[in-house]
């Protein structure tokens, strides 16, 4: 059986040498580059054959969608990001990523992502699993989420969150709160993972949130069970503090809602 030719790329040295160390007994992997920068992936990536690509996005020079931008679509690898910034996930996942894994992941979530390259790479044949990759990015920028969406929100107690050919399931338990980020909701679970889904949060009320979730601003919708205190402020705004210490801004216009929500729920 083929190992897929593997390249990593990222400017800092301990995070590259970590990867390369967590990856090198893979006997599925052959790790055949570990760039510094993105001219270096690029130069690997034209003048030899790469089936997976480990892209770290913020980077001096050359950024990895820039990276990507310059490399032929008949030579494209199979993508997984791997950056410390959550806010660029709706551009990876529009540039057909794999997965984007957020710094600092586990052992489990890294060979988690890497298990899903290899089942994506032998299902799918050369050039044409991914040979759309470019053409998206050049066609449609970076400014939507491709196949995304919250597809269950009843009354069940799990949500299904498909996310580029990938439905991830989790316990709504385990949602801190929901953040608006442009016309798409971030979901904040307790451990650390956000996903970029294709919701709005008008959406998420209409198919009828949990009795523990209630909305204190535009952009939040927050799990009562994650708050640790409400700090008031001036002119009847709020700051509601998370058991994670994330503050989220209320705004006075729930205010009302909000501490009527919370009075019945203490009865």
């Amino acid at each position: 059986m083929r190992r897929l030719r593997t390249v990593i790329v990222d400017d800092e040295i301990e995070a590259r040498n970590g990867l390369e160390y967590s990856l090198k007994s893979d006997a599925e992997l052959d790790i055949v580059s570990v760039c510094a920068n993105g001219l270096e992936a690029i130069e690997h990536i034209q003048n030899d054959e790469v089936d997976l690509l480990l892209l770290d996005i913020q980077m001096p020079e050359i950024d990895g969608f820039e990276v990507l931008l310059n490399i032929d679509p008949d030579k494209m690898p199979l993508v997984i990001f791997i950056t410390a910034f959550d806010e660029y996930a709706i551009k990876a996942f529009n540039c057909h990523a794999l997965d984007y894994l957020l710094k600092p992941y586990t052992d489990e979530r890294l060979q988690e992502s890497i298990s899903l390259a290899k089942s994506r790479y032998f299902e799918q044949s050369g050039g044409a699993r991914v040979k759309e990759l470019l053409e998206s990015i050049r066609e449609k920028g970076h400014n939507s989420i491709i196949g995304s969406g919250i597809t269950s929100f009843q009354k069940s107690s799990r949500v299904a969150v498909r996310s580029n050919g990938t439905v991830h399931f989790f316990n709504l338990f385990d949602v801190l709160y929901f953040e608006a980020y442009d016309a798409y909701v971030k979901i904040h679970l307790a451990n650390g993972q956000v996903y970029v889904v294709n919701n709005s949060l008008k959406a998420l009320e209409q198919l009828g949130e949990p009795s523990f979730f209630v909305r204190i601003h535009r952009s939040f919708i927050i799990n009562i069970n994650a708050i640790e205190k409400m700090n008031s402020g001036f002119s009847g705004d709020f700051t509601a503090v998370l058991i994670n210490g994330t503050e989220l801004k209320g705004s006075r216009n729930y205010r009302a809602n909000f501490e009527t929500f919370l009075l019945g729920k203490n009865k």
